[in-house]
């Protein structure tokens, strides 16, 4: 995990005295997580748009290369356009991935409430807590290193740049539902009033998780479609260059 997420998780343990790791079995846990995972579908997502547009790349390179018959002219092409390439490429991938994860976010976190009710009913005892505070002990002590655990466990670029994903979505959708209303009750020793509270407030967060992941989903999206429009507008200028030559050639201006 990053950095102020760990500490995040530190803050939340030392405020509650609970460190989760040592009181669930996480290796349970992470094997249920992993049934909810398909790393290598969402390698071949975020690579498919890649691969797809350096195939396209090299056959309008060979084209080009062709009808300007300028090795000058076809290097340029060549350097500019594979870089925007594969960062368009990128982008895409990330967005594709993005839509098919959102789905198992939702399963998640769905999990991530059965995990709730159970540190509320059987590891918090003699304890006063807040509700707030056991989604953040699910979350950031359990959840979020457990998919770490699982997409990071062959080292890789591509698994690195999967996982800074997921982290940013597990943990935007835990600090939408942490804005809920009710989540600052506190979950009290009566284990009867514990129980009944923690369903309720459950159940609530469960008929609203559709629409935090969908507004999630949103936020990701227009961060990917600004870096792509402030590419694309970036990549326009040197694109003009090699359509003025392309159009020059044609008219037979260019020698």
């Amino acid at each position: 995990m990053n950095k102020k997420l760990e500490s995040l998780a530190k803050q939340v343990g030392e405020r509650t005295g609970i460190y989760l790791s040592e009181k669930l079995n996480i290796s349970e846990i992470q094997s249920h997580l992993k049934r909810m995972l398909s790393i290598s579908q969402a390698i071949r997502l975020f690579l498919f748009p890649i691969i797809f547009l350096i195939v396209l790349f090299i056959i309008t390179n060979i084209i080009l290369a062709f009808l300007l018959k300028s090795t000058y002219i076809t290097v340029f092409f060549s350097i500019i356009s594979i870089f925007i390439v594969i960062t368009i490429g990128v982008i895409l991938g990330l967005k594709m991935f993005v839509n098919s994860f959102i789905k198992d976010a939702k399963q998640i976190n769905l999990y991530l409430f059965e995990l709730i009710q159970t540190v509320n009913t059987q590891i918090i005892i003699n304890k006063t807590i807040i509700l707030g505070d056991t989604i953040q002990l699910v979350s950031y002590q359990v959840i979020i290193p457990s998919v770490e655990k699982i997409v990071k466990d062959k080292d890789g670029l591509i698994q690195k740049i999967i996982y800074n994903i997921m982290e940013f979505i597990l943990t935007k959708i835990t600090k939408e539902m942490l804005k809920k209303s009710g989540l600052n009750e506190t979950i009290t020793q009566d284990k009867i009033e514990n129980i009944a509270k923690t369903n309720k407030k459950i159940e609530e967060l469960k008929n609203k998780i559709d629409s935090i992941v969908k507004h999630v989903k949103t936020v990701v999206f227009v961060i990917l479609n600004i870096f792509m429009a402030l590419f694309i507008l970036v990549s326009a200028i040197p694109f003009s260059i090699i359509v003025y030559f392309v159009v020059k050639r044609f008219m037979g201006m260019y020698p």
